[in-house]
Order: structure tokens, then sequence, then C-alpha cells
């Protein structure tokens, strides 16, 4: 299933009940479609990119709804967002997001409660093989000074603006851009501003070298043309 806004007010109030003993505050849930994690605790002092948020804000819990997963998994993490929860309420100091105090927490509910509470709420590979969406992606490749590769995926008004902005970092050796609507791509988030993942270069054969895919082409254009002007070959 995909986690909605009742099921997780649901959530919130028999974990409440049950494992905190009703010692926490409502909190706001929002939805979200994050790639890259499930869930997220976010409150006064969370860094988001290079800013923190501003200290008057309320504390509030993102649950991605980018995946099709179950119900028990979803309250996995709903529970593991509210552990942070708890000890951000509490002033319990600990050695990192998930330190020792997190640890001994998780591991105790676990216990007591039956529950398969981990310590990432990042996304494995079988659940991102669940977003079967096709969607037309701009996705451009970077070839780095280290032989390594990135991937940079964006929407066709990015694309030209992205493309300057990428091909001025010094670490880049060159760059090349594909178009796809090939599910697969949907484990890597769409950008606006510059922002590089890690690609193996197995994939990268795989999903846009391959000659006998039907559902990635090459995208060939010499800056600054328009983007009316790019064309698929």
């Amino acid at each position: 299933m995909k986690p909605t806004i009742s099921f997780l007010l649901h959530t919130f109030k028999w974990v409440n009940r049950d494992i905190f003993d009703n010692s926490l505050p409502p909190i706001e849930f929002k939805i979200g479609n994050a790639a890259s994690y499930s869930g997220k605790f976010f409150h006064p002092t969370t860094q988001i990119g290079f800013l923190r948020t501003t200290p008057n804000i309320n504390p509030y819990i993102v649950i991605s709804r980018r995946y099709d997963i179950p119900a028990t998994q979803i309250e996995d993490i709903v529970i593991h967002e509210l552990i942070h929860y708890y000890i951000y309420l509490s002033g319990i100091k600990d050695s990192s997001p998930h330190g020792k105090r997190f640890l001994e927490i998780m591991r105790q509910i676990n216990r007591d409660h039956g529950r398969h509470i981990s310590v990432s709420t990042r996304i494995n590979p079988q659940t991102q093989a669940t977003d079967t969406r096709t969607r037309k992606k701009y996705i451009c490749i970077s070839h780095l000074e280290t032989g390594d590769l990135g991937i940079t995926i964006c929407g066709k008004t990015s694309v030209l603006r992205l493309h300057q902005a990428i091909s001025r970092i010094p670490s880049v050796k060159k760059t090349e851009w594909h178009i796809s609507i090939n599910p697969w791509f949907n484990r890597f988030p769409m950008v606006r501003s510059c922002k590089i993942y890690k690609i193996s270069h197995e994939n990268y054969e795989k999903y846009l070298l391959d000659p006998n895919r039907r559902d990635t082409s090459r995208l060939q254009f010499q800056p600054p043309d328009s983007i009316s002007k790019y064309k698929d070959v």
C-alpha cells in the first residue's frame, strides 16, 4: 500500500498508546515523494541542504509515498521516526542520530512488541523496483576524472541550465544526455539544482547504451540551442 494521512494518524494513535504510553503530543504528518528515504523527522535544528530550519517551526514527520510497500513496513517507518521524536522531546543526548540511546529504544520496541524497525529508512533495491511509473526523464551522465560516472535527472525546462552548471564542474570531463521512460530511473530524484548521484558502469551500459532498448534514446544538442532544437538520435 501507499501511506495516507489518515493511516499515519491512526498509526500514531495506537503507537503512542501501546508503545510510548501516550507521552507524545500530536505531531503533523506530511506525505512526500522522496526517492532516497521512506521517512524523516524534522525539527527546528534539522539540516536542510546548506541551511537549517528556522527555530520557531513545529516538529513534523514526512513519509514518502513513492513506493508500494506493506502496511506493517509503513508502521515500522512511523515508529522509527517517533523514536526520533521521543528522543527530541525528552532532551536525551545521543552520540549520533542513530546512536546508542536510539538503538536501545529501537531494540526494546522490536523485542517487546514484535516489530522489525531498522536503523536505516533508506529504500532498498527491491522496494525501488515497485515504482513502475513511466515518465519522460532527461538524464545527464557525467564522466568524472576519477573514472566514475554520475547521473543527474531533471525535467525538460531544466536541461540547458543544468548542462551549463554541470559542465563548469572541474572534476567533470564530459557530459552526455539521454531521454528515457524506463521506470528503473525512478530511483533517482528529479532535481532542479546541480546535484550528481552515482551510477555504476554496469547500469549505465545496461540501461542507457544497450542498442536493443526501446525506452531510451540519446539526446544530442549544442548549447546554447533552445530546447525546441533538441532531437532524439
